[in-house]
């Protein structure tokens, strides 16, 4: 996945169409959730980003269990000072992603990182995270993974 701040308008895929790289799903973006990852690091550290959008990258990315991503995005623009609607079209302008991408992906991160290392169930792990529509989430997660939560658990060891 490649995600940079000089976005051209229109990008080419395999099949050659043309489409705006606003367009990008949710889907697409956690296909490669390492990549995301490196790049949101990236940021977090590059002097050119927005100073409040590294601060605001530092919140999203801070492990807030069970807080609702409205929550969480009441406090961040408490802290950088700017309106909702602001703070989005800077957000996406410099890290090519929406702040509900970056939140979700968090999130799907978290649920692997929790599958793996705890004996929580799927439903647990998915109140600890504060999620509500398991099914919504399980679909999510098939997205981003290629399998179902349950699945991941039986291959770890």
């Amino acid at each position: 996945m490649t995600l940079s701040t000089k976005r051209p308008l229109e990008i080419s895929n395999s099949e050659g169409e043309i489409r705006r790289r606003d367009s990008r799903t949710f889907r697409e973006t956690v296909k490669d959730l390492e990549a995301t990852n490196t790049f949101v690091q990236t940021r977090l550290t590059d002097p050119r980003v927005d100073r409040r959008i590294r601060v605001a990258l530092e919140l999203l990315t801070h492990e807030n269990y069970a807080l609702s991503y409205s929550t969480v995005m009441r406090h961040v623009l408490r802290v950088v000072n700017m309106s909702d609607s602001r703070f989005r079209h800077l957000f996406k302008a410099e890290t090519g992603l929406s702040p509900t991408q970056l939140f979700k992906v968090q999130r799907l991160r978290r649920a692997r990182r929790l599958l793996g290392t705890t004996f929580l169930s799927v439903k647990q792990i998915t109140a600890t995270l504060g999620i509500n529509d398991m099914s919504h989430f399980i679909n999510d997660y098939r997205a981003a993974f290629g399998e179902t939560p349950t699945q991941t658990r039986h291959r770890l060891p």
